[in-house]
């Protein structure tokens, strides 16, 4: 019996949109995901590979064949770029669950209005869904699909 490798949401809040496409060699999924809380976690066991704290997003190795990349955009009433707390300061080991990132407490003059976080999974596996149609998140306890 082989095991099942979970994706957990890494933000609490609400799935705008899941896309599935695939290649000749990968699958590929991508769940675009909108939220008001400020603590971002990992997805899944895994390394670390490409860590970028400057531009809010990572990429999570979990399996030689499954890539998991998380992007973050922070959505402001003024157009400024936000101020975050990484957790993380290099490549490394990681537990699911564990936070990576948290929203530092803003100016009283740009409103945080919401984060828009990307997740994108490649693998040369079928993904599998959990739900046909799944709307609201839990960070690190909804779990988004499994390979």
């Amino acid at each position: 019996m082989k095991n099942k490798k979970y994706i957990f949401s890494p933000i609490s809040g609400f799935i705008q949109n899941i896309n599935e496409t695939k290649d000749s060699l990968n699958y590929k999924k991508k769940i675009i995901i909108h939220s008001n809380n400020k603590i971002i976690v990992s997805p899944c066991d895994g390394i670390i590979k490409n860590y970028f704290p400057k531009k809010n997003n990572f990429i999570i190795q979990s399996y030689p064949n499954l890539n998991i990349s998380v992007k973050n955009k922070y959505i402001f009433q003024k157009k400024k770029q936000a101020k975050f707390l990484s957790i993380i300061k290099k490549n490394r080991k990681i537990c699911s669950g564990e936070t990576i990132f948290i929203v530092n407490n803003l100016k009283k003059n740009n409103k945080f209005i919401y984060t828009q976080t990307i997740i994108e999974i490649l693998c040369n596996r079928k993904i599998k869904k959990i739900k046909n149609s799944l709307y609201k998140v839990k960070a690190g306890i909804t779990i988004l699909t499994y390979i």
